[in-house]
């Protein structure tokens, strides 16, 4: 097996595990178990616990929050084309799909993207500082250019509110990546949409009416 090999068991095994079973629940002996590899594999190819965490996080997000860079600054380019124009300001519609777009591509099209949706969830929500750290330093850029974008949508709307509402947008989107990540809330119910495009088609209902909510 080459070196590439043995680190993408380590990671879809680890992967596997912390979806599972949870970031604190899973132990590396845990992981070497279920990628049939020793620890001298994961110290070689990781170092650190810490260090696989990290890399298991950033494989699936880094290319995701790409797209939704690449989605936003297209918006943000349109604009500068006409700032005094209001045809030219993206829409809060606009802002909130170049978010939500790049996640259904993500779920959709990634055979391990149900660990990923329910790793995703646990990681905005959990209390360990380092953990959420990881994840809020790889969604920052974006919250970031959302923010800015909103503002040019939404110029009456004062930029702390806006950076309050996007927080709830956030929250509501990972929120919604646990309840997808868990077969045992959506299975046997019609409680819940049947599929990714639904649950974003109604999220970004909800979190559009609520960006554009009067003062």
């Amino acid at each position: 097996m080459s070196a590439e090999e043995t680190k993408k068991r380590i990671l879809d095994a680890a992967e596997r595990l912390f979806a599972s079973q949870g970031f604190h629940n899973t132990s590396l002996r845990d992981i070497t178990r279920e990628a049939r590899v020793n620890i001298a594999s994961v110290n070689y190819h990781f170092g650190t616990r810490e260090a696989l965490v990290r890399e298991v996080v950033l494989r699936r997000l880094v290319p995701v929050n790409r797209d939704r860079l690449r989605l936003l600054e297209s918006l943000r380019h349109a604009a500068s084309r006409g700032p005094d124009d209001i045809s030219s300001r993206p829409t809060v519609r606009e802002i909130l799909v170049a978010f939500l777009e790049p996640s259904i591509k993500f779920i959709s099209t990634e055979p391990a993207a149900n660990d990923f949706v329910r790793i995703m969830g646990q990681g905005m929500a959990d209390p360990d500082e380092n953990i959420r750290k990881l994840f809020m330093e790889q969604v920052r850029p974006v919250f970031n250019t959302m923010a800015e974008l909103l503002s040019m949508a939404l110029p009456s709307i004062p930029r702390p509110v806006i950076h309050m509402r996007l927080h709830c947008f956030i929250g509501a989107f990972a929120h919604w990546m646990r309840l997808m990540g868990s077969d045992s809330l959506l299975s046997g119910t019609n409680m819940f949409p049947n599929s990714p495009e639904e649950v974003m088609k109604e999220l970004l209902n909800f979190c559009e009416a609520g960006m554009e909510a009067p003062l």
